[in-house]
């Protein structure tokens, strides 16, 4: 059975606080804390999968297209430089709703099986197939 799905999310808002120290591609040193907050307008992701029945529900060969109208970035502490997390930000905000409209295939190859894995584990019950360790008294 084919299952075709649409999720329309209008907004969405992200708010956190951070606290990192990490090497970017083994290059570039990045490292800050802050708040990071996220507003995405009109998030809408689509999909399908062949849904398998015969064994309970499972789902296989999911495939999503993700895709934002805008995202709005309000970083904090990036570096621990205000005028550079304002750059940042001012920069993602530009990058990021085009970076996923460019990149759908990425995007979709990365996020569809790590979904699907998810959604099927949901469907089992949360648990997994592979028996836990046993231990003796």
């Amino acid at each position: 059975m084919q299952l075709n799905f649409t999720f329309v999310l209008p907004s969405i808002n992200l708010f956190t606080d951070y606290k990192g120290d990490l090497l970017v591609a083994n290059l570039v040193p990045f490292y800050g804390a802050g708040k990071a907050n996220v507003h995405i307008l009109n998030a809408e992701i689509q999909g399908s999968a062949q849904t398998d029945l015969s064994n309970g529900i499972s789902l296989k060969n999911l495939r999503i297209q993700l895709y934002v109208e805008s995202a709005t970035f309000d970083i904090h502490g990036a570096l621990n430089n205000e005028d550079f997390s304002q750059i940042l930000s001012a920069l993602l905000n530009d990058l990021v709703p085009s970076f996923i409209d460019n990149h759908q295939q990425v995007i979709s190859d990365i996020l569809s099986p790590i979904i699907e894995g998810l959604i099927n584990a949901i469907l089992n019950g949360g648990g997994s197939s592979t028996p836990g360790p046993t231990t003796t008294p």
